[in-house]
């Protein structure tokens, strides 16, 4: 079931009614077999590197195979099984400071070595000796950030008391249980920024959800996240955190446990949207513009919003004439933003450039073979902050990719 949210409310006032602009100025590349394959609920990420190569890694349900497509802008693509018997159930891919790929299948890290992919058997969590969840890599200008949750009495933070019941009416009983609040933990590789581990909301007792996040050149790390609790008294707030990262020291550091290592507690503020209390926090994509710091977030069958220079903006209607849902932003440089998204036509692609929507085009139609399967996963956009993107979704058939770019760059 789609996630339904509601209207975004900015502190201005009500929905602005955007002026789209034309679609003549975006070029559309021919769609690309990037894998055969009975689709089902298949993972795709897709990153790109300094060159503007796209890198697809995908992890195929059907065969338990994890794949990865490098494709040039020109079209050319070499494709490479990377694992067989294999079927994490989270995908994510950066590139550290000595330009080594490395990739996260769940929990365990695999590093390409010249020739090869190779298990990275000291992570910072095991090494930390520490039990992690949901782990992700985080791009930065520089190598890698790593975000994982933690349990909060690893960081220091309270639990929290929730009710529990059975039994019918007259005859049910009600008793407390205790549970510890699920942290989100920030380590940035230390050619990035100096070691800290970064951890979100410390004094509280919500859980981090669903967080996502997008880094400028200015050592910021930007996330968008619940800070959430289930049961009697559910709460379901949307936050924004900015990190302001330190500059990078000489020596490198690494947590023990037991050991001395410094936390620094991060505070996030309330995002101005109104939240369902029946529909969970999800369906949300932002992007940040790597030079200027503007942040933009989407939210699924509703409207954009921008912070910039500390301030947000009206919110804005997308010229989109039916729902859209699992929206995917990346930063298309100048304040400009590619967009897909899933609607009733089809894949749907829009450029936000100097303030409005781009009318969408159609790039093509998704669908999966299986009848329990499911598009969301493996429909994904990225860009390395420039005009040219790349758009993934899957088909009956398989996972296509296709270029897109903005031409109208003035």
């Amino acid at each position: 079931m789609f996630s339904i949210a509601l209207l975004l409310i900015g502190c201005a006032g009500e929905l602005t009614t955007n002026s789209a602009v034309s679609p003549a100025n975006i070029r559309l590349y021919p769609t690309l077999d990037l894998l055969k394959v009975k689709t089902n609920r298949d993972i795709v990420k897709i990153l790109l590197d300094e060159q503007g190569i796209a890198h697809a890694f995908i992890a195929v349900t059907n065969t338990k195979e994890v794949y990865h497509v490098a494709v040039s802008p020109d079209g050319n693509m070499q494709r490479e099984l990377i694992e067989a018997n294999s079927s994490p159930s989270n995908v994510s891919a950066a590139y550290d400071s000595t330009n080594r790929l490395h990739l996260l299948l769940d929990d365990r890290e695999l590093v390409f070595m010249g020739s090869s992919w190779k298990i990275n058997s000291n992570t910072i969590w095991k090494t930390a000796g520490i039990k992690v969840r949901n782990p992700r890599f985080i791009q930065a200008k520089n190598g890698i950030i790593r975000a994982f949750l933690v349990d909060g009495n690893e960081v220091g933070a309270t639990g929290r008391w929730s009710l529990f019941g059975f039994g019918g009416y007259g005859a049910g009983i009600i008793f407390p249980w205790h549970f510890d609040s699920e942290k989100l933990l920030i380590v940035p590789e230390s050619t990035v920024a100096k070691p800290f581990w970064y951890v979100l909301d410390p004094k509280d007792n919500l859980d981090a959800d669903n967080a996502i996040f997008a880094t400028d050149n200015n050592l910021n790390l930007n996330v968008i996240y619940s800070a959430s609790r289930v049961l009697i008294d559910k709460i379901d707030e949307p936050r924004y955190a900015k990190i302001s990262l330190s500059p990078p020291q000489s020596e490198d550091n690494h947590l023990v446990k037991g050991g001395k290592t410094e936390l620094h507690p991060v505070n996030g503020s309330s995002i101005p949207m109104i939240i369902s209390k029946r529909r969970p926090f999800k369906q949300i994509a932002f992007s940040v513009d790597p030079d200027t710091g503007m942040l933009l977030i989407v939210r699924a069958h509703d409207a954009s919003i921008g912070l910039k220079h500390g301030e947000w903006g009206q919110p804005q209607k997308l010229p989109i004439p039916d729902f859209f849902w699992e929206p995917r932003l990346a930063s298309a440089g100048g304040e400009a933003f590619h967009l897909l998204t899933v609607t009733e036509t089809g894949m749907a692609y829009l450029i936000y450039s100097r303030g409005a929507w781009s009318t969408p085009v159609i790039l093509g139609k998704p669908d999966v073979a299986s009848i329990f399967g499911n598009i969301w996963s493996a429909t994904d956009i990225a860009s390395n902050g420039h005009n040219k993107a790349f758009a993934v979704w899957p088909t009956r058939t398989g996972i296509v990719g296709r270029w897109v770019e903005r031409v109208d760059h003035r």
